[in-house]
């Protein structure tokens, strides 16, 4: 049924017009959840509108020039968020500085929507452009590009990838919306772990050990998120036991 309606597009030759409505979904999807969301973290509207663009703008500014690098300084651009998401801290934080946001805040009331929820809609449409795609499979998911079946990772990755952002937000009302700035590198955990072993289904260029260069960003996110997880929850560990030192 997918299969043929993508034949269909292809026909008519909308393909890469539906992959850049999926991709606009996506941002607009994300935009307007954190403006819903701000209101759970006590963020103005105002700031939460001017961060969420600019951030949006710098991140793909980064994202062009780390596929730069990665490609041998061949290719600039090209719309791969997984390259950059152990980065967008980094890249928020001197704007949280400069618009005078507490950046654990925004680590926690991003880290849902800014990347999960991109990568889960957008991901819709890479099987409609047939980039992305899986192994060549005999009744697989029909690939524009290629003319075959391949493995249907494009909705595997899309369901994970939201299934992720759901996760995280329930947790976050399970928890009374409080801060502690660990939302985001347990997203880099979730969505490292379970993108390096999908990174198995794709049909790529492997770069160091029978791994892509994706599957190699997936670990080191990974490896990343529960380091920085790690600390803070000893962190917030060290301080309940303080507090029952001091009461006793």
């Amino acid at each position: 049924m997918i299969s043929k309606l993508i034949m269909w597009t292809e026909e008519i030759g909308i393909n890469n017009i539906i992959y850049w409505a999926f991709m606009g979904i996506a941002f607009v999807t994300a935009f307007i959840y954190n403006i819903l969301n701000s209101k759970h973290f006590n963020l103005p509207y105002s700031k939460t509108i001017f961060l969420t663009l600019i951030g949006f703008a710098v991140s793909y500014v980064w994202m062009c020039f780390v596929t730069w690098v990665d490609t041998g300084f061949k290719e600039w651009g090209g719309i791969n968020i997984v390259r950059i998401f152990v980065w967008v801290p980094l890249i928020i934080w001197p704007l949280c500085k400069l618009f005078k946001v507490d950046w654990k805040t925004w680590l926690d009331f991003a880290g849902p929507s800014t990347l999960c929820l991109i990568q889960g809609i957008a991901h819709f449409g890479c099987a409609f452009a047939g980039c992305c795609h899986g192994y060549e499979m005999k009744h697989g998911l029909y690939n524009p590009q290629l003319h075959y079946g391949t493995f249907p990772i494009q909705f595997i990755e899309a369901f994970v990838a939201l299934s992720i952002a759901i996760f995280l937000f329930i947790r976050h009302k399970k928890r009374n919306y409080k801060v502690d700035g660990s939302t985001y590198s347990l997203m880099l955990i979730l969505f490292g772990s379970t993108r390096f072993i999908l990174e198995f289904f794709r049909d790529n260029n492997k770069v160091f050990l029978g791994l892509s260069d994706l599957a190699l960003h997936a670990l080191f996110m990974t490896i990343v998120g529960i380091s920085v997880y790690t600390a803070i929850i000893a962190k917030e560990n060290e301080k309940k036991n303080k507090k029952k030192r001091r009461i006793a």
